[in-house]
């Protein structure tokens, strides 16, 4: 019995520091781990750190990680409660479309009009604040970067969500080449 125990627990360790180093496909990890297992180990054993090895994984996809992309559409595929810290870095509202040429010469551009209605803007933020709100752990903080352009109405909006007392601070960070910017974040 002993050597079944150790012999888990040295399968356990190798297992874990695969998760840890390599962040491919998850059928691919429990069909290697499946087939590792000992014949003489019961299935539901088998079904049980399949389970275990299974959830392990789907956490640490998200251990130390920046995710880009739509906040949104992102946020919504994450577990409740699951993350540590979010920081956002959403458009603004400074009603105007920004293009940026990359180095091949191609040029990379979004609106950030909203039809200039701030009622546009704040439905989308709003959306992904309580997303926000949904994964964020109990002992987690949020950073929102934003500027003037908006920054009173999503302190409103910040303050229904997540709850007046949970407001800890706002940052000002003035750009040395665009001193007259006034950039804040928001610590929940």
């Amino acid at each position: 019995m002993k050597k079944g125990v150790a012999l888990k627990q040295k399968l356990y360790e190798q297992w874990k520091k695969e998760l840890e180093m390599n962040s491919g496909d998850l059928q691919k990890m429990m069909t290697r781990i499946n087939n590792s297992l000992p014949s003489h180990l019961t299935r539901n054993l088998k079904n049980r750190r399949l389970q275990e090895v299974g959830s392990e994984y789907k956490m640490m996809r998200y251990t130390n990680r920046v995710i880009c992309g739509d906040a949104y559409e992102k946020l919504k595929k994450l577990p409740d409660e699951s993350i540590n810290l979010c920081y956002l870095d959403p458009p603004f509202f400074a009603k105007r479309i920004f293009e940026v040429e990359t180095k091949e010469g191609n040029f990379n551009s979004f609106d950030d009009t909203w039809d200039n209605d701030i009622r546009n803007y704040l439905g989308y933020m709003i959306k992904v604040l309580v997303e926000c709100n949904r994964v964020l752990k109990k002992t987690g903080s949020l950073y929102l970067h934003c500027d003037w352009h908006a920054s009173h109405y999503l302190k409103v909006e910040l303050d229904k969500i997540f709850g007046y007392k949970n407001f800890r601070n706002k940052i000002k960070l003035y750009s040395c080449i665009y001193y007259h910017k006034v950039y804040l974040k928001f610590f929940f």
